[in-house]
């Protein structure tokens, strides 16, 4: 668990180096496989708001589809306005399947509080050019 004391459901989070806490937002949790080698602490630890550690592997499912809506969600909460979202969303659906939104969204924008239109735009393209190069090779 982490610094929320007062929180009643379970939440994962992860710890930093400098002794700090990332909570792994819930809406990532459909894209990840975990895996816990004692299941008995890791429940433990969570029903008792322990901060005891404990070793779990986190494995991202590929078979887990996006719609564009979702998509869409996702890159305003992560604070890009309604048309750069559009923007993006239309520029993946040009590349006709040689980029997805959920490798999009796992590649460039998973688990980073904000994003810059750029960074995903340039994911994007970089992403489809190597698609259709290797496609003509």
């Amino acid at each position: 668990m982490g610094p929320d004391e007062n929180s009643t459901a379970k939440t994962l989070y992860f710890k930093t180096e400098d002794h700090g806490y990332i909570q792994i937002p819930s809406n990532i949790l459909p894209f990840l496989d975990i895996e816990c080698n004692d299941e008995g602490a890791c429940e433990r630890a969570l029903t008792i708001r322990s901060t005891n550690t404990f070793k779990i592997n986190l494995r991202i499912k590929n078979s887990v589809k996006m719609s564009k809506k979702r998509f869409k969600k996702i890159l305003m909460s992560k604070g890009l306005s309604r048309d750069d979202a559009d923007f993006l969303c239309y520029t993946v659906r040009w590349l006709n399947g040689k980029v997805s939104y959920s490798d999009t969204y796992l590649n460039s924008i998973f688990l980073r509080p904000y994003v810059p239109c750029y960074e995903v735009f340039d994911y994007i393209l970089t992403k489809g050019e190597c698609a259709e190069w290797i496609a003509t090779k």
